[in-house]
């Protein structure tokens, strides 16, 4: 059976509430088929049909790691690999890993990247999505360039 688990920000709730970026009620809650961590580690790993909710997105991994400060007072970033999907709205990011940056507001999608859009597809070597503001990087690379689908609205009308 699939355990859940609520991870709550404390600290980024208070930091994010101090800065007027996130409501106060700000939490993550992931379920996974298996979580585990270490004694003195600043690190929790999920494994396992993983989803993650945070806001209005939701990110579905087969693996994923959710980072800590130093202190231990608030999470920092969320990595997570294999089969990644992140959905937000119309958008719709997959790649073979992602890293979220709780700080910054970021989602980077790597190895494979592909954004959808309703009918649009885009790829490139590298997605930065700004999840705070749907705003979208498309970098291309040496292996791969950025590069666009646009479907045709009279056509897909028919």
């Amino acid at each position: 059976m699939k355990a859940i688990f609520h991870v709550l920000f404390i600290g980024l709730t208070l930091s994010a509430a101090v800065c007027g970026a996130e409501p106060l009620d700000l939490k993550t809650l992931i379920s996974a088929d298996r979580m585990s961590t270490e004694s003195g580690e600043n690190r929790i790993i999920f494994e396992g049909n993983v989803e993650a909710r945070h806001s209005n997105m939701l990110l579905k991994a087969d693996h994923l790691e959710v980072y800590g400060d130093e202190k231990k007072e608030s999470f920092t970033k969320i990595i997570a690999t294999g089969n990644v999907r992140v959905t937000k709205g119309d958008h719709r990011l997959e790649g073979g890993r992602a890293e979220l940056t709780y700080e910054d507001k970021k989602v980077v999608i790597t190895e494979n990247p592909v954004v959808f859009e309703k009918e649009n597809k885009i790829s490139g070597e590298r997605i930065v999505y700004s999840y705070d503001n749907g705003g979208i990087i498309i970098e291309g690379g040496s292996g791969k360039k950025a590069s666009v689908e646009l479907s045709n609205p009279k056509q897909t009308q028919k």
